[in-house]
């Protein structure tokens, strides 16, 4: 019985702390992110002959992506609207804990939607380790929403901080555009095919890795 009950009032927290991150949207942010996946998706393969594990990994990350910048960068933003966040940083010890389980609860989300995506793709386009991808996505994706909430929590505006976002990954776009083979490359590729030498890929690979989970700890 205690099992039961310690379920359902997890259950109960999870829902009420995804409708204020969200801001009672989360079903228009899962429709967006996956309408945007099926709609590139079929871009990409009826304007490509071949598909490779490098475009898998591009299509996969945009629904993330678009999962994970609503309620990272608008988070701070709903607490205020919902008028909630004077309750949560008036509890001594508690404010940092709120916002630390809510985080972690939009990665959860954003890796759950990953795997019933990258069965999709695995069963209609090409055969790949579905754990595998989804695993090598999620340090981006750490590194993305902690960005995001981190610019939230410094500008104090859901709006201001998704400009502020959206400018500085275009920077890093231009600037990491002819340099991919680099692992401070925010945007790497695991699966590019670029003819490096393996062990040397495996390195830059596992630093880059490195390098975004500890700036996303940061």
């Amino acid at each position: 019985m205690n099992v039961k009950i310690w379920l359902q009032n997890t259950w109960r927290i999870s829902v009420y702390n995804t409708k204020i991150i969200f801001g009672n949207k989360f079903l228009y942010a899962l429709l967006i992110s996956v309408a945007v996946f099926v709609l590139f998706s079929l871009i990409y393969i009826f304007d490509s002959t071949s598909v490779s594990l490098e475009a898998v990994y591009n299509l996969l990350r945009v629904p993330a992506l678009l999962l994970l910048i609503y309620p990272t960068l608008m988070g701070i933003q709903n607490d205020a609207d919902a008028r909630t966040l004077e309750i949560i940083f008036g509890i001594p010890d508690y404010r940092f804990k709120v916002w630390l389980v809510r985080l972690l609860m939009v990665f959860v989300i954003t890796m759950l939607l990953l795997f019933p995506l990258a069965a999709l793709l695995h069963w209609a386009i090409v055969s790949f380790n579905i754990f595998g991808m989804v695993m090598q996505l999620m340090p981006l994706m750490l590194f993305a929403g902690s960005l995001g909430f981190g610019l939230s929590a410094i500008i104090k505006n859901g709006m201001g901080a998704a400009v502020t976002y959206i400018i500085l990954g275009v920077v890093l776009m231009i600037v990491f555009k002819n340099v991919e083979a680099s692992f401070w490359n925010v945007f790497l590729n695991p699966y590019s095919e670029n003819g490096m030498n393996a062990i040397l890929w495996e390195e830059i690979l596992l630093k880059n890795r490195i390098f975004l989970t500890t700036s996303a700890i940061i």
